[in-house]
Parts: structure tokens; sequence; C-alpha cells
């Protein structure tokens, strides 16, 4: 399954939109007309040649494409057109990453938020102890 979350936090925040497209149909290693069908499929109708001009910022996709991308990528508009990902976003990515997980990796990671906030926690005794000395 393609990792949106890690896609969208590496992709250049200064990644324009057709730069942002082709990264995320490359990711999915698909073709445009792959891609064409997969959106038809969701409600828009971008034949491969318009999203070839979308990839080369030669023309921007309808406001259905553009639902139909996002849908697809399972990324959030605001995302893909300005290259804003808020921290709501982010969590809802989480989420739906770890709807997918089974029991067991779900166990496992509960045993790694539960480090990571012992760790946390250790942190900041360790920085009240060091301000105390000084």
């Amino acid at each position: 399954m393609l990792d949106t979350a890690t896609l969208t936090s590496n992709c250049c925040p200064m990644a324009t939109l057709g730069q942002k497209i082709k990264s995320l149909r490359n990711a999915r290693q698909m073709t445009l007309r792959a891609l064409g069908i997969e959106l038809e499929r969701l409600g828009g109708n971008a034949k491969f040649s318009a999203i070839a001009k979308w990839e080369k910022d030669s023309a921007i996709p309808s406001r259905e494409n553009l639902k139909a991308l996002c849908e697809f990528f399972n990324v959030e508009p605001s995302w893909l057109v300005f290259g804003e990902i808020s921290t709501g976003d982010q969590v809802s990515q989480i989420m739906d990453e770890v709807r997918l997980l089974s029991p067991m990796q779900v166990r496992l990671l509960a045993k790694i938020v539960e480090a990571m906030r012992d760790e946390n926690e250790r942190s900041k005794v360790a920085d009240t102890s060091s301000q105390s000395e000084d």
C-alpha cells in the first residue's frame, strides 16, 4: 500500500500541483491511462492527455477531477493544491493506516506509543532537574 503520509511529508513543500500529481502517480507505479480510469471510477472525467497536461502544469484539474484525485490518493485538497497539511490531516492519515493493521500490529503500536510517552516524561524530568541545578 502507498504510504501517503510519508510521501506527503517527503514531497517538496514548494512542488507544483503537477509535480505532486506525477509524484503520487509514480509512487503507485501507474500509467496516465490507468490513473484516468481510476479517476473516472470516482466521478472524474480525465483522459490521459489531460493528466499529462496537469503534470506539466499547463492545465489544472476541474473540481470533479481534483476531488477524485484526492480521494484516490488519500490526500487533502489543501495539501495537493497549496502544500499545506494540518495536524488534524496528519492524524486522520495515521488513523486510516492504523485501521488497516492487524490486532497484533495494533498492540505493538500501542507499546511503541507507551514507550514514547515514557521517554517524553523522562526528558521532562531531566530538564526540570537540570534547571533546578542552575
